[in-house]
């Protein structure tokens, strides 16, 4: 899979992070080819994509983060709802990609 930003670690994450308050991040299991859109708090982010991968059995790839809180997170899930898996997790589309690329600011790998 073809990743078409550049990356930073997640150790360069938390030391650039520049929002207050809360994040909706955009992670990507690629061997199932989902994208989990959730929010969290920036503070707490990190621990929670580590929560996260411990639960996956594949590498996970953060595609990006963006300011905003619940609000925000209902409104981007309702505009990908065809594209719903289950839970938080939604289809991997070229929308979601298009939007991720759009609308996020940075791309994240994990160490």
């Amino acid at each position: 899979m073809k990743l078409e930003r550049d990356c930073i670690t997640v150790s360069q994450l938390e030391s650039s992070m520049e929002w207050d308050g809360d994040i909706i991040y955009f992670i990507l299991s690629p061997l199932t080819k989902k994208v989990k859109i959730g929010k969290s708090s920036n503070t707490s982010f990190i621990k929670r994509f580590q929560s996260i991968q411990t639960a996956c059995p594949d590498q996970l790839i953060v595609l990006g983060i963006m300011p905003g809180g619940l609000e925000e997170e209902s409104r981007i899930q309702d505009n990908f709802i065809e594209m719903y898996y289950r839970g938080e997790w939604y289809n991997y589309t070229k929308e979601i990609r298009k939007y991720v690329k759009d609308k996020t600011t940075m791309l994240v790998i994990r160490e």
